[in-house]
């Protein structure tokens, strides 16, 4: 009998039963609306407000213990802003026009929780976001402007915080629910005569989610 064989079957066997009998893991799926608009020590002065988004996203969490534990996943979220027009000439409101910044997420954040079936969750970190397209609209039209590129960057990266809740449906399955604030560091703008100021994206969100332990 080969004994080295026999004690690495042993081994894998061990290891996959203390795997199944601690569950560190959780992967998820969450979303929710977001707010999102603009800031900066030289923002936009005088009628860019915020808009209405979105943010969806896929998470995987490792509990380090039954209180810690860290997150990362990816995700799509999509921020801007939107500018309200103003025809001088005929003094009349000629409606808004709405841009649309779509951006691949990352974060990695620290997690707290606190509590049994009922559990409360705090958590913070780093994200980073890779803008993948751009695109304004005015009455239900879209434009897709070639020349984007030339004037915002593509890398963008903050500071993500979040409180919320979860409760346990089975010994596997929970669902949650979090309140989400993103603080854009990084002047998404690129440098350029044309565009003399500085701005960043902020967005706070609602997102509910289902999450599993493995």
């Amino acid at each position: 009998m080969n004994f080295k064989l026999v004690f690495f079957a042993l081994a894998i066997i061990h290891t996959n039963f203390i795997f199944a009998q601690t569950k560190k893991f959780q992967i998820g799926l969450e979303g929710g609306p977001s707010h999102a608009s603009i800031d900066g020590k030289d923002r936009f002065k005088n009628n860019h407000n915020s808009k209405v988004g979105y943010a969806v996203g896929l998470s995987l969490q490792y509990d380090v213990s039954k209180i810690f534990s860290i997150r990362t996943g990816v995700g799509f979220e999509r921020k801007g802003y939107k500018m309200s027009l103003y025809n001088p000439l005929i003094n009349v409101d000629a409606g808004d026009l709405r841009f649309h910044f779509d951006y691949l997420t990352a974060p990695l954040l620290a997690r707290i929780t606190l509590g049994n079936k009922y559990k409360f969750f705090a958590n913070a970190g780093p994200y980073f976001a890779y803008l993948l397209s751009f695109n304004d609209s005015r009455n239900f039209t879209k434009h897709y402007p070639e020349s984007w590129k030339q004037y915002y960057k593509r890398f963008d990266w903050g500071i993500t915080g979040g409180i919320g809740g979860a409760v346990e449906l089975t010994n596997n399955l929970s669902l949650t629910l979090e309140v989400r604030y993103n603080l854009g560091l990084n002047n998404y703008i690129k440098e350029n005569p044309s565009l003399p100021f500085k701005s960043y994206i902020n967005s706070a969100g609602l997102m509910a989610g289902i999450a599993y332990k493995l």
